[in-house]
């Protein structure tokens, strides 16, 4: 007999970035709770990207995949309504516009708890501007709204519902991959990097919000005597025009692009130092990763990143968006190397804390308790969740 429910967490993926990584950080630290996740997937059915509902099956969680031929298909709404009436979901639980517009749509008169993880909004464009001011509207509809920071909180409040049903839990990630010891020596044999040289690393989508055009400018800026090497781990629309910036400023037998990597730990294992250049970002788990490997970082103040990265402390933090701060801020670290390594154990003993994906697994089981309690009847042979 049933005494789980059953989280939905749904995301219209194209590969595996930043939203589908926390998903999977908090539906792997749901596991063996009293709520049930299963990873739905919406997913463009004339080019799928089943990357989500792939790492979902390695960690061995339930995956369903829901293809789309259209920008607003009705046989995917159906199907996904049927979906959570069959499989009796207690909550489904979104991580972008879409999602958060098919959830609405599939669940209306359903005994289904709308949740909604916000993440910011990308406006840098027409098209992202109207797609923020729809979802604005959707977010209307839903039951709760999750926030990944204050900047993205501060952004909902604007929203016509009211400041009790908005929360804010930053992300969280597991933080035992990240305190393994690797071989130093043999993963810059593995990347086919000199020992003598400083690493840069990046990790993130090649988009123009998560701004590596600003990092390979400001690499450029650096003293042509100091010895590095640039790695991008990542995938995105830009990837043609860096490689073509990094040709044009000279430093293109610097600058390496990985592609996507599963690898993480072992990538940050084998940096001097990671940058985060991003133009906007909410509770970013690239950061929080690089934080808990102990990684001397610089990181742009943007989003919650002010709130988690104290100047000098536990990072360099610059103004986003400045390569000259930048710039300083890769050379303050290559020159001074015990001073990162002192920022990076402070870094990592922080998110051990206060990031953790228990944590925040912990803080989302409170609200699908309250939500369910209090909007939900407990169906025949389920038991209502604990208090939390």
């Amino acid at each position: 007999m049933a005494t789980g429910y059953k989280i939905l967490q749904l995301q219209s993926s194209v590969g595996f970035y930043g939203a589908e990584n926390m998903l999977m950080q908090l539906s792997c630290a749901l596991r063996g709770s009293d709520f049930t996740p299963v990873i739905g997937v919406i997913s463009n059915a004339a080019m799928p990207n089943l990357e989500l509902a792939r790492i979902a099956g390695r960690h061995r969680l339930a995956a369903e995949v829901f293809p789309c031929r259209s920008g607003l298909d009705w046989r995917t709404i159906k199907q996904l309504r049927a979906y959570l009436r069959r499989e009796n979901i207690a909550v489904v639980q979104t991580h972008g516009y879409k999602s958060d517009t098919f959830a609405v749509l599939a669940s209306s008169f359903l005994p289904v708890v709308r949740l909604a993880t916000c993440h910011p909004w990308i406006i840098n464009s027409r098209r992202g501007q109207l797609y923020a001011a729809i979802d604005k509207r959707v977010l209307t509809r839903f039951d709760h709204l999750v926030a990944v920071s204050d900047s993205v909180r501060a952004d909902l409040t604007r929203t016509k519902l009211p400041s009790e049903k908005i929360s804010l839990i930053p992300n969280g990630i597991d933080i035992q991959p990240f305190q393994r010891r690797f071989d130093r020596r043999r993963l810059r044999q593995e990347y086919q990097l000199p020992m003598s040289a400083r690493i840069i690393g990046c990790v993130g989508r090649l988009d123009p919000e998560k701004g590596q055009d600003l990092l390979i400018e400001a690499c450029a800026k650096l003293d042509k005597k100091l010895d590095w090497i640039l790695l991008l781990a990542g995938t995105g629309s830009c990837e043609v025009q860096l490689h073509r910036q990094a040709e044009l400023l000279g430093i293109a037998d610097r600058v390496r692009f990985l592609g996507f990597t599963d690898t993480i730990p072992q990538f940050l294992a084998a940096l001097d130092l990671l940058v985060l250049p991003s133009r906007t970002e909410g509770t970013p788990l690239a950061l929080l990763e690089a934080m808990a490997a102990r990684c001397a970082i610089v990181a742009a103040a943007v989003g919650q990143v002010p709130q988690i990265i104290t100047h000098l402390q536990t990072g360099y933090l610059i103004r986003p968006g400045c390569t000259e701060e930048m710039e300083e801020g890769i050379r303050y670290l290559i020159e001074n190397p015990q001073h990162g390594r002192q920022m990076g154990m402070q870094a990592a003993e922080l998110v051990s804390r206060e990031f953790s994906a228990s944590k925040m697994a912990e803080a989302y089981m409170q609200i699908y308790s309250g939500l369910i309690t209090s909007m939900r009847p407990a169906p025949a042979g389920q038991r209502k969740p604990p208090a939390r």
